[in-house]
């Protein structure tokens, strides 16, 4: 049986039940030799002298698909014989029973209906007798009764007897009973071989019930009872202070035991990949080294049984329709591994991110780090700290710091664009099993690439990430950005130009005021947006490479284009006193670079003299690219110009104040900070007429956003 579930994409992955094995054909685990001997021993039988076998196997070993195996080598023994000289075979689980009033009853009721007419009328009636000897009750005549040659009369039949407390008149004892059963069962060809499996899941007094009833009955010829269960869990289930002998009655009762042999871990290693195989189908593993250290490192010490393979196939396949495509297979595997073998481990990794994430700095103080490795540690077994010490950096390299002292490099991107569990943004899909508000998944990024052939198209995609508000704050155009630069490098060379074109016109809504001017990582904006795409420039010729910067100039990112080309010049040394930086080679030549900032300072010009320039909120920038690039002259007189319109003051104050925080001792979190750079806004404005500006502001209670008091604070502030 087998449950099938499929995800948005329409990809499959089969849930399959603990089903055993039924035929030798599929023995993947090293069972059909085993099955076939004990086959031959029972083919091979007199059947003068009762007989109980043991087969033993650890919980979840495979014990019921070995005894299916069993029948399927006499079956296929005996298919030569007529049908009135083969085994009879009857299956009796008492777990299926299991909190009956009497399982004693079930197996006898189990044992006429398996036999019903095969034998003869002397078998059938010591058995009914044998079983309301045993039972001391009428229950199991009623059902003995129903499998009578009465056919369809026999079952009211039996219910009226019952109901009557009529019994069939014998005054014999138990022991002339059996003996008469045992008489008639020598006159017959064929041998029964009862098999009773399931025992070890029985609760304690079912296990003795059932130990008890064999016992009754394990000397009859003919008959071979063929246990299966777990011989400590069977042994522990026996022993009771009122009868500490109790567990020597396996050796009383079973003539002949047998051991499943031991599953080989290149068995079980090669039946869970292959249905691992099965479940994540086309998934990618480029990495086999890594795929290598952690299968064998974390996955596979934990199959030890093919219950555990069935039941870590299973809950991966479960949850593989919720995170296919958006997750490192073989870290998946692992985190799916240790939640369902060291849940404490699963519960201190998946509350730790902070801890296992990102990088480890070098500095800090190093009992820290080993507090952490020790409780991370004492969570498991000590015969397995050694084996997790060199595996799970593996999964999060930060723990290389920690049980090796070895530091890696930061390669968030690297984490990130392989989806792995080390990586911030992708570390709680291992563990919600769901992508929620923080990740973009692979189905949005192709949507986005799609749209790279039409910018405004890609505008409008950027926008709707933008528009939309995440729960822990800021908008899920933060998380599209930190995407965007894990996967720069990757860009096709055959595509990077329309793809730097595209995300060039949706530049500047990154810039936005929910946002803020730093990213969630701590990154300014500009910054973060010109990781996103200069890598993708860099592809590109120089003459396509600034052509491209020339076409964002007169587009709609005006923000980062005054970003990208002010850095240009900053290589160039063109700004301030700064001399050229010779440390790297400048992304574009010294006259391509004059040529843009001809073209910016143009087009800031016509944005200043339209009046369209204060529709940026934040113009800083821009202002300052017009005065390095353009002259100052120009800017001062056009702020000299404008400075007693409506609003104008304001704006400029606004633009003028650089904001940060700071952390005083004693301190709980930390406070806004203003600045004012005195000396350079003197030389744009007449800084002493904008004081005076701010402060009538405040004194007239027309500050309404304190832009005024932050200016003003600015100003006074000793950075």
């Amino acid at each position: 049986m087998s449950r099938v579930s499929q995800n948005a994409s329409g990809q499959t992955s089969e849930v399959t039940a603990d089903r055993p094995r039924t035929k030798l054909e599929e023995d993947q685990l090293g069972y059909r030799d085993f099955a076939e001997a004990i086959a031959a021993g029972l083919a091979s039988r007199a059947g003068e002298d009762g007989l109980v076998i043991a087969v033993h196997g650890k919980w979840g070993s495979g014990k019921t698909s070995a005894v299916n195996m069993v029948v399927d080598a006499l079956t296929r023994r005996e298919a030569k014989f007529d049908e009135n000289d083969r085994t009879i075979i009857v299956r009796f689980n008492p777990w299926w029973f299991s909190e009956q009033k009497d399982l004693t009853r079930a197996f006898f009721s189990e044992v006429n209906a398996t036999i019903g007419k095969k034998l003869s009328a002397g078998v059938r009636d010591g058995l009914r007798l044998i079983a309301k000897k045993v039972t001391g009750a009428t229950d199991i005549l009623s059902a003995a009764l129903s499998w009578t040659p009465a056919g369809a009369l026999a079952q009211p039949i039996a219910e009226a007897i019952k109901a009557a407390g009529e019994e069939i008149p014998d005054e014999r004892s138990l022991e002339e009973v059996r003996n008469d059963l045992a008489e008639a069962l020598r006159c017959e060809t064929r041998n029964i071989v009862v098999i009773i499996d399931d025992v070890d899941r029985l609760v304690a007094d079912e296990v003795r019930q059932i130990f008890r009833l064999v016992k009754s009955v394990a000397d009859l010829p003919r008959v071979t009872y063929l246990l299966v269960f777990d011989r400590e869990i069977a042994i522990r289930a026996l022993e009771r202070p009122s009868d500490p002998n109790a567990p020597e009655w396996l050796e009383k009762i079973v003539q002949a035991s047998f051991d499943l042999p031991p599953v080989a871990q290149t068995d079980l290693n090669r039946l869970f990949t292959q249905r691992l195989s099965a479940i994540v189908d086309d998934q990618p593993n480029v990495d086999f080294v890594r795929w290598g250290n952690i299968f064998h490192g974390v996955i596979a010490p934990y199959l030890r049984t093919p219950r555990d393979v069935g039941r870590l196939a299973n809950a991966i396949a479960m949850a593989w329709p919720a995170v296919s495509g958006e997750v490192d297979v073989a870290d998946f595997v692992a985190i799916e591994t240790l939640r369902l073998f060291e849940p404490g481990l699963y519960t201190f990794i998946r509350d730790r991110p902070d801890d296992l994430t990102g990088v480890e700095h070098q500095y800090g103080r190093r009992e820290s780090r080993d507090a952490f490795g020790q409780e991370l540690l004492s969570l498991v077994h000590e015969s397995r700290h050694s084996r997790l010490k060199r595996a799970l950096p593996y999964i999060f390299p930060r723990l290389d710091a920690i049980f090796a002292n070895t530091w890696h490099g930061e390669d968030w991107q690297k984490a990130e664009r392989e989806r792995r569990v080390s990586s911030r943004n992708r570390f709680q899909v291992y563990f919600n099993l769901g992508l929620g508000d923080g990740v973009i998944s692979v189905q949005e990024i192709d949507e986005l690439k799609a749209s790279f052939d039409n910018p405004e198209g890609t505008r409008k995609v950027v926008q709707r990430y933008v528009d939309h508000l995440r729960r822990a704050g800021g908008t899920r155009g933060s998380v599209l950005l930190n995407t965007l630069i894990a996967q720069a490098d990757d860009v096709p060379l055959n595509e990077a130009e329309k793809t730097a074109r595209a995300l060039l016109a949706a530049a500047d809504l990154f810039f936005n005021p929910i946002d803020g001017s730093r990213t969630p990582e701590d990154l300014p904006v500009r910054w973060a947006v010109g990781f996103a795409i200069s890598p993708i420039l860099a592809k590109l010729s120089p003459q396509v490479h600034a052509s491209l910067l020339a076409e964002a100039i007169e587009g709609p990112s005006l923000v980062f284009a005054t970003y990208i080309v002010s850095r240009m010049s900053d290589e160039h040394g063109r700004i301030g006193t700064k001399e050229a930086q010779t440390e790297r080679e400048p992304s574009l030549s010294l006259d391509a670079v004059i040529e843009l900032e001809r073209k910016l300072v143009s087009r800031i010009e016509r944005e200043a003299f339209e009046g369209t320039l204060m529709r940026f909120p934040d113009a800083f920038p821009m202002i300052w690219a017009w005065s390095n690039f353009g002259g100052g002259n120009s800017v001062k007189d056009w702020i000299a110009g404008n400075l007693d319109e409506s609003g104008f003051g304001a704006w400029l104050m606004k633009n003028f104040a650089g904001e940060g925080t700071s952390h005083s001792s004693g301190d709980m979190v930390r406070r806004r900070l203003f600045t004012v750079d005195r000396d350079n806004v003197s030389k744009l404005a007449d800084i002493d007429k904008l004081k005076a500006m701010a402060e009538q502001m405040v004194e007239a209670g027309s500050d309404g956003d304190a832009i005024a008091e932050h200016f003003l604070s600015g100003l006074n502030s000793r950075f």
